[in-house]
């Protein structure tokens, strides 16, 4: 293509007309990016990486602003008085200290960085603007946290130091789950600013368009798996969910079902798991009842053998079909997005469709009185 001959009145008089720009557009696209760079065990600690944030990374002892969740800025004289605001239990922290290296500790903050693209030409106000938007579902949830953007050879990141337990009582993970959902909401958040992002896995970008292949449970039952996919997953984990939802009311109940989950250490638990599949897919439930019953919960005794179950001796009528989907439907619809605590939906959603009690937590010396947890 031949280029167009400079001319000085059409552009500083008449203006050249500039099409809008997506960044990200066709095979350039660019990836959203949040990653993991540090965790922090003790308090002493926790002020030592408020100061490394609060220095900018172009120049060498250049301040920069410290946001904290309310969106007021921490000055470096306050970072210590900032961090005893957060109220760490003191034993916890003193227990940390004397670990040697190599033994388990508890953890008390996370940091993580999320970075933008050079070409999105953000000033560094409006990364501040970004990041409070961003960080908006952990506000909510009661969580604390501290905000610095650095600027590095012309492109903009944000690092976030923020508190692994929540005014609520909720513990934050930040595992690979829950990276894959911050990424997913730097690219919600970058629509409304014009900017393009995508979050895909390494062996999507690899394969191209082609989609991860879903599990054999995912593809049979995906209604259940939707729901349930947490409640299976944390069961072998060593902080399981306390199954709260009640054994649907159905007009034939056959014997058959409590005999199977009588090998169970929570029989409710395995039997509405095993109405609910059945509910959706008949076939795929008998045959993950005797062939890998761990689905549905922890057995008690795994070499009790559990009495098999089949169309012969277990059947559910259509009415009774029709009220498990409606309780299951019920509960996934009041269940929240990705980013919030998965343990903390789930009995969110049973409390509001079961009209169960709200726990109540016992006030610690070194904490504040929590409050009550906000039911969807």
């Amino acid at each position: 293509m031949r280029k167009r001959p400079y001319d000085f009145l059409e552009e500083h008089i008449r203006g050249i007309y500039i099409p809008e720009q997506t960044i990200g557009r066709g095979s350039g696209c660019r990836q959203a990016f949040v990653k993991i760079t540090g965790r922090s065990y003790t308090s002493r600690t926790v002020v030592a990486s408020l100061s490394y944030i609060g220095q900018e990374s172009d120049g060498v002892g250049k301040e920069t602003r410290v946001l904290d969740e309310r969106g007021d800025e921490v000055k470096p004289a306050d970072f210590e008085k900032a961090v005893k605001e957060w109220r760490f239990n003191p034993e916890i922290d003193k227990r940390n200290e004397s670990k040697t290296k190599g033994q388990r500790k508890t953890r008390l903050t996370t940091q993580f960085v999320v970075s933008f693209p050079k070409s999105a030409y953000l000033s560094v106000r409006q990364t501040e603007d970004f990041m409070e938007a961003f960080m908006l579902p952990y506000r909510e949830k009661g969580a604390k946290y501290f905000i610095a953007v650095h600027t590095e050879q012309g492109s903009r990141h944000a690092h976030v130091i923020i508190r692994n337990e929540t005014e609520f009582g909720e513990r934050l993970t930040f595992d690979r789950k829950d990276i894959q959902a911050l990424r997913q909401r730097q690219v919600e958040v970058a629509k409304s600013y014009g900017i393009r992002l995508e979050n895909t896995l390494v062996r999507q970008r690899r394969d191209g368009d082609r989609p991860i292949k879903k599990t054999l449970l995912e593809r049979q039952v995906p209604k259940w798996y939707e729901k349930n996919q947490d409640i299976v997953l944390r069961d072998k984990g060593p902080r399981p969910i306390p199954f709260l939802q009640r054994l649907p009311e159905l007009e034939r109940k056959p014997e058959a079902l409590d005999v199977w989950a009588r090998v169970f250490e929570d029989g409710n638990k395995a039997a509405v798991l095993f109405l609910e599949m059945y509910a959706e897919n008949p076939r795929t439930a008998f045959w993950y009842a005797n062939n890998k019953p761990d689905v549905f919960g922890k057995r008690s005794a795994s070499n009790v053998p559990a009495e098999p179950l089949n169309n012969r001796n277990f059947r559910l009528t259509p009415k009774d079909r029709k009220s498990v989907l409606k309780s299951r439907d019920e509960i996934a619809a009041c269940m929240t997005s990705p980013l919030a605590y998965p343990r903390i939906d789930i009995e969110a959603a049973w409390r509001k469709v079961y009209n169960l009690p709200k726990t109540e937590r016992k006030e610690e010396p070194y904490r504040n009185k929590e409050m009550e947890i906000k039911i969807c």
